[in-house]
């Protein structure tokens, strides 16, 4: 370092920090500092001790914030937390790399180490990693069964990477933000494998292989029945109410797959469809399937409910209820869930002859849900005052609700829950073969109007399930699986079909004849000036592009006639294809456990933020944390980073790095203090090393 009076203004970049007069310039080879004028620092940019020395200085004496160093230093702001947490620890000489590491670590390692064991020697040391507190998942894993679960999946390999650190690699890419498998060569070595307990992770090309083989030896059904029944007996899932729905997602390869209606973009595009089942009380998947497009939610919901009891046994339940949208709304489908002994619930249909039923109803079977109710008898009552301020802040867009019988064509007389939308201005229904006063066993689940709005109401809960997870389903929904051909995307027309064309043809020719008549008739009047220009420009073009669709659907049927008649197939149709799935299925139960275990990590940390922000703002700390949302404390958890270090007995200490704010500070000692409890292991070879979870 040296002290100079003067700077020669040669730098390439300068910015100014606010008030406190710290000036930062990066001159050819060197970093100047200044502090006060003409107080000046300068320092040779190869030497990254000082340079690391000068990052911790500035921060610890509160000159700049964290953000404000990291950018001008050009490195993450966990970077300089890193420095701070080494320089704490073993003084400057722990700055002496400019990655954060420590100078004992970087020791040549001894000779021909396998990965394992290089990880250990460096363990020993201390390992910086921005991903460290994903191993906060590892007690939450063990406790919904997943290493149990993958043991269905796994099978003998030699040398490389054991099964767990492939599915440890395999589950933790979507926890911090990443969709596919091709992100894993994304994450740096160094940090991302201390979540495999490996110097090195998998990538891309080694993930891939690994799943290849999966499919062609392992039932991956078997696999995802386990892991769910796993998950039903840890007591995670309830599945006493069960929402069911499904998510288009979009194939963009060459290849020719079946057509389905893309909600988003109003059109038909070439897709897959999966098919889930949630839990309507604790907000988790319980199954899913995945189909081709010609298979619709009706036709899959008897499988998906049987798949669901069949889960949900491992835990003595069953589904009572099942609730599905208008796209599953169907008198077959009603009737298939009635007779699995379900209780349906769904939204009547926005047509003329619903509406008119709905709309015939009396004013006097109303009531307001907010301060009234009906008896078992279907007699209105008002409610007390301590009900009606339980009710405050519900119903809100109801103006008034009906408990009625209405007469649905194919299946008689059923119980209508009708509501007059204030937003809308209109009335519509929820079908339901539910009894008014029946109770779900062990349960307290009102089925009254008022109990059956709530549950259908909490239906959203599936669509946000699916519109959070749209980029994990989508990102490797056609990761490498096997395409092999079916058949063709249309049916060779047999004799009946060929005269039913044939007559669509002379439709066609007698609707063209149609379109000439009148195009001529208009070039008359034009003619005789009795049409403006514009209006016969218009009117014109209409009908010439009519005509010229009407020609292609012509010729497409003559294709399709001579197919008939020769066996000569038309362009237009082409060979149909089917992806196998079962690495797709593989991936979807990883992303719905991670699904699972990050909602119960977030759930318990908020719980441990809320507990400590009641008790500091008691002393008069700050309460801006009282009503964190799930999606803030998942952020402070993934972003801030931490080290892990092995002590001689084998046991894996996890430290975060210092969270800025206090209150974070003393709730993530406390969920530590939860984590401890639960005495988890990470898994490495045939060995299992003790976490112990602290706060810095």
């Amino acid at each position: 370092m040296t002290m100079i009076d003067t700077i020669e203004d040669t730098c390439k970049y300068r910015k100014k920090w606010g008030e406190n007069g710290i000036e930062i310039r990066d001159a050819c080879g060197s970093i100047e500092i200044t502090y006060l004028k003409p107080h000046t620092i300068v320092l040779n940019k190869e030497d990254k001790q000082a340079l690391n020395y000068e990052t911790v200085r500035l921060f610890l004496s509160k000159q700049l914030k964290k953000a404000q160093i990291a950018d001008k230093f050009g490195v993450h702001r966990n970077t300089i937390s890193d420095r701070v947490n080494k320089f704490n620890s073993e003084g400057i000489s722990g700055l002496a790399d400019n990655r954060g590491r420590s100078s004992a670590n970087n020791k040549s390692l001894p000779e021909n180490l396998t990965r394992y064991e290089e990880f250990l020697h460096k363990a020993k040391y201390g390992i910086h990693s921005r991903y460290a507190l994903g191993l906060i998942h590892v007690p939450y894993l063990e406790k919904i069964g997943f290493y149990d679960a993958i043991k269905k999946i796994c099978f003998d390999r030699e040398g490389g990477y054991s099964d767990v650190e492939m599915y440890h690699t395999l589950y933790f890419i979507p926890i911090f933000d990443m969709d596919r498998i091709h992100h894993l060569d994304f994450f740096p070595n160094r940090e991302f494998s201390v979540l495999v307990g490996n110097s090195k992770h998998p990538r891309e090309s080694c993930a891939q292989a690994y799943l290849d083989k999966t499919v062609n030896l392992r039932d991956i059904h078997d696999f995802i029945i386990t892991a769910n029944k796993n998950a039903v007996r840890a007591g995670v899932i309830d599945g006493r109410i069960i929402y069911m729905d499904s998510h288009t997602m979009e194939y963009f390869g060459g290849k020719n797959v079946e057509l389905a209606h893309h909600g988003t973009k109003n059109n038909a595009v070439k897709s897959y469809v999966v098919h889930y089942a949630l839990c309507g009380i604790t907000n988790r998947p319980i199954t899913f399937k995945f189909t081709r497009a010609n298979k619709t939610l009706p036709t899959v919901i008897p499988g998906l409910i049987a798949q669901s009891d069949d889960i949900l046994s491992a835990g003595d339940k069953e589904a009572k209820i099942v609730v599905f949208d208008r796209g599953a709304y169907g008198i077959p489908t009603f009737k298939n869930v009635e007779e699995a002994d379900k209780i349906f619930m769904c939204w009547t249909k926005d047509i003329s002859t619903t509406n008119k039923e709905l709309g015939g109803i009396e004013d006097k079977h109303f009531f307001d849900p907010r301060i009234d109710t009906l008896d078992e008898n279907g007699n209105k009552i008002h409610l007390s005052d301590d009900e009606i301020s339980k009710r405050k802040g519900r119903f809100k867009s109801i103006g008034r609700i009906a408990d009625v019988k209405t007469y649905l064509n194919g299946w008689g007389m059923i119980r209508t829950i009708v509501i007059e939308d204030l937003i809308k201005d209109r009335r519509i229904g929820i079908y339901t073969n539910a009894e008014r006063d029946a109770l779900l066993e062990d349960r307290d689940v009102d089925l009254s109007a008022e109990g059956i709005l709530t549950i259908i109401g909490k239906r959203q809960n599936i669509e946000n399930f699916l519109k959070d997870r749209k980029n994990d389903l989508s990102g490797d929904a056609f990761c490498g699986g096997e395409i092999t051909e079916i058949g063709l995307d249309a049916e060779r027309p047999d004799e009946m079909e060929i005269r039913k064309l044939e007559a669509k043809i002379g439709r066609i020719d007698k609707k063209l004849f149609r379109i000439g008549i009148k195009i001529r008739k208009y070039e008359s009047l034009h003619e005789n000036e009795e049409m403006g220009g514009s209006d016969f420009d218009m009117v014109i073009s209409k009908l010439k592009k009519d005509a010229e669709r009407s020609r292609k659907q012509k010729e497409k049927i003559e294709k399709k006639i001579e197919w008939g008649k020769t066996g000569k197939t038309p362009d237009h149709v082409k060979p149909l294809c089917e992806i196998n799935t079962k690495k797709m299925e593989i991936l979807n139960v990883l992303k719905d456990t991670a699904y699972t275990v990050n909602s119960m990590i977030v759930e318990d940390f908020v719980k441990c933020v809320r507990e400590v922000t009641i008790e500091e703002g008691k002393r008069g700390m700050d309460e801006r944390y009282k009503n964190i949302t799930p999606a803030t404390a998942s952020r402070i958890l993934y972003s801030w980073g931490g080290h892990i270090k092995m002590d001689d007995e084998g046991v894996i200490t996890v430290a975060a790095n210092e969270f800025d704010s206090k209150i974070i500070q003393k709730a993530y000692k406390r969920f530590c203090g939860k984590l401890n409890k639960m005495n988890a292991k990470l898994r490495v070879r045939d060995k299992k090393h003790k976490l112990r979870f602290v706060s810095n």
